[in-house]
């Protein structure tokens, strides 16, 4: 009796080990899938812009040239690909009422500064666009938009800070270019 009593708790702990053995690889697969769907879904890359006046000069140019200028740089994990220039017009009641209104930005690409879109970044590289100030007319006291950003291929926005276009905006109505020229 006590031979067929150990043959009973043998199985016993061989059915028990197959067990955890199962449960243990269903925890692996599951932080597996985890993992995945957080690289994939939250691990996308982060792109800081800026949107200022800014004048360019050249060694062998006596005159100054001033563009607006809109700097993407991306920070990283991974490679990102730009896509559109966004301009926002955005207030407390128009994100309560859903009325926010977006409106695509073109370029001019015939400037050789003007800069193409899309375009690709890898990690830590840096686009410049810029504008001629006097085509930049949404910078104007007629058009309300509060925000420029830029689209990635993911559909994320990245948005410049609140004070680039605060300073733009000024910078265009008190006409800076034209004064020094």
């Amino acid at each position: 009796m006590c031979a067929r009593n150990r043959s009973s708790t043998n199985s016993m702990t061989a059915s028990t080990i197959a067990i955890l053995v199962s449960c243990l690889s269903l925890l692996i697969s599951g932080i597996s899938l985890g993992w995945n769907i957080y690289k994939d879904v939250y691990l996308r890359a982060r792109v800081r812009t800026s949107f200022a006046l800014m004048i360019i000069q050249h060694p062998t140019s006596l005159k100054s040239l001033w563009r607006f200028s809109f700097f993407a740089t991306n920070l990283g994990p991974g490679k990102v690909r730009l896509e559109v220039l966004i301009l926002l017009e955005w207030s407390i009641w128009k994100k309560i009422t859903r009325s926010c209104r977006y409106e695509s930005l073109r370029l001019d690409f015939k400037h050789p500064l003007g800069g193409t879109l899309p375009r690709d970044l890898d990690v830590g590289e840096q686009m410049a666009l810029t504008f001629d100030p006097d085509d930049c007319k949404f910078l104007s006291e007629k058009h309300t938009h509060t925000d420029i950003g830029i689209r990635d291929s993911f559909g994320r926005f990245h948005w410049c800070n609140k004070k680039d276009m605060v300073e733009a905006k000024k910078d265009f109505r008190e006409k800076k270019w034209a004064k020094t020229e």
